[in-house]
């Protein structure tokens, strides 16, 4: 741990040219793998999803996959491809032969991002309670494109309860933008259906690995917890029938 948020520790093989590999640590220690680890397992872990240093090691993350994928920067705020770790080469194309043009986003770490927004709603539901004692937790939904200004005074009393209006509003913000996240994805399925490893960074076009069966299992995990979600905002809010969950 560092500056707040989680590193992986990790070595990473980077080989350059088939006869001159070499070893290299990952300058950044920072890996999708970490957020992915949390959602698969969750609630099985030994950390609650509104941990401060969690949220910020989403934070970083995503600010590291807008800034390096050029798909990403024309998307609209709080919709975005993720990739395994900012120092990635491996393009699933070109690793052989040495002409690597360097890592791009994936199917699966793509789809632990969304994972990661429905489980933080899945819990703050359960807990009836959205932390919001620091200014990670504020630029956290903000990045989300959740409207924050009138949140920024509740720094100081720690959360907003189920019983306030803003819980619902954030909830309904959050559940529209995983909604936008799978209308993305979704636009990246080719003609024939077959999700590939990866996603060009710049065409968004299949790359790597054709029919990756993690990709289409990731892809199923989160079609079921969106659903679960859909079904435990219902129960909190029954008074309400809300035209959510069209997509999946």
């Amino acid at each position: 741990q560092e500056r707040g948020y989680f590193r992986s520790h990790r070595n990473t093989r980077q080989e350059l040219i088939p006869d001159d590999k070499f070893y290299s640590r990952k300058p950044s220690n920072l890996d999708t793998a970490f957020i992915g680890a949390i959602v698969q397992r969750y609630p099985y872990v030994p950390l609650k999803l509104d941990d401060v240093r969690l949220i910020k090691t989403f934070l970083i993350l995503d600010k590291i996959f807008k800034e390096k994928y050029p798909i990403n920067k024309n998307l609209p705020k709080g919709i975005a491809l993720g990739g395994r770790y900012k120092e990635d080469l491996y393009d699933g194309v070109n690793w052989e032969s040495g002409k690597t043009k360097g890592g791009n986003p994936w199917w699966i770490t793509t789809l632990w991002r969304i994972q990661f927004i429905l489980r933080f709603i899945q819990e703050a539901i359960n807990k009836e309670k959205i932390r919001l004692d620091t200014a990670s937790h504020i630029e956290f939904l903000e990045s989300l494109g959740i409207e924050t200004g009138a949140l920024k005074p509740l720094i100081e009393e720690g959360s907003v309860d189920k019983s306030e209006p803003a819980f619902k509003e954030i909830i309904d913000g959050l559940i529209k933008v995983v909604e936008k996240n799978l209308k993305q994805l979704l636009e990246c399925i080719p003609a024939d259906h077959r999700l590939s490893e990866q996603i060009d960074k710049e065409t968004a076009e299949p790359q790597g690995a054709k029919s990756l069966t993690w990709s289409y299992r990731e892809f199923i995990i989160t079609s079921l917890l969106f659903n679960q979600v859909l079904s435990l905002y219902q129960q909190a809010f029954p008074e309400i029938a809300p035209a959510l969950g069209e997509v999946v």
